[in-house]
């Protein structure tokens, strides 16, 4: 038998997954008083809509839980899918002027913009 690392493949091909619900059940979820900063309704909302499936995906790759909720509170605003149902994925501009726009500038420059 040939063993595998803990989150070898595609996590979304794993059966122990597929089935675990996104919000954590109503004791793991997180209730804020008033007054709390922006931020600190970004990680309960996220937490309290996608917190079951965080915490699996966590424990499959050995990851803490707050990790996993703070890259997608920083790199989608806490919502992984748009409202139309498309994922939510970050463009690094800088990192496509690293590895194409150098050697590409006015193609680059005509269509993005950032401050190195």
């Amino acid at each position: 038998m040939v063993e595998t690392e803990p989150a070898a493949g595609f996590l979304f091909e794993r059966d122990e997954l597929q089935g675990v619900p996104l919000p954590p059940a109503a004791a793991g979820l997180i209730k804020l008083p008033s007054g709390c900063t922006a931020a600190q309704k970004t990680v309960a909302q996220t937490w309290n809509s996608q917190g079951a499936l965080l915490q699996a995906l966590s424990d499959t790759v050995g990851l803490e839980p707050a990790a996993a909720v703070a890259v997608l509170c920083v790199e989608s605003g806490g919502k992984g899918f748009a409202d139309d149902g498309r994922m939510v994925i970050r463009f690094e501009n800088h990192v496509f002027w690293d590895k194409w726009g150098k050697v590409h500038a006015d193609v680059f420059n005509a269509h993005f913009r950032f401050n190195p």
